[in-house]
């Protein structure tokens, strides 16, 4: 049996932080399938460098918290007074724009697992028709 030899060309996209932590569920899902191996080695390339930019996300929000927040027994409190000023900034975090490579998915070859429309919406990053 030979695969398939497929070399495409990663295309930079530019995406709101905002978009790739709504597709981190689709993401974890389609991570669990079994999938023919040209598509799942596509989809763990793409968790890779999808991983980097969630990694800086968080340690940017742990950052706010600590900046704007109390902790205690492990647990973070915005304080009243900086409730406002804490979500401005977690909204300008969240509309950062980060380019990802992406080397797009045929939506034909995700035809033997079950996604929601949701899920489809939230995948739009990483499939295409």
């Amino acid at each position: 049996m030979k695969l398939k030899k497929e070399v495409k060309e990663l295309k930079a996209t530019k995406i709101k932080l905002n978009t790739l932590l709504n597709a981190k569920q689709a993401i974890e899902k389609l991570m669990k399938q079994d999938l023919p191996v040209m598509v799942s080695f596509k989809i763990s390339q793409f968790v890779k460098r999808y991983n980097r930019e969630y990694t800086v996300f968080i340690e940017k929000k742990k950052k706010l918290f600590e900046e704007y927040g109390e902790e205690k027994d492990g647990q973070f409190t915005i304080k009243k007074e900086n409730s406002e000023q804490f979500n401005e900034d977690i909204e300008k975090l969240l509309d950062i724009e980060v380019t990802l490579e992406v080397e797009k998915i045929k939506l034909i070859s995700l035809a033997t697992i079950k996604l929601s429309p949701m899920d489809l919406n939230n995948l739009e990053i990483l499939i295409e028709e």
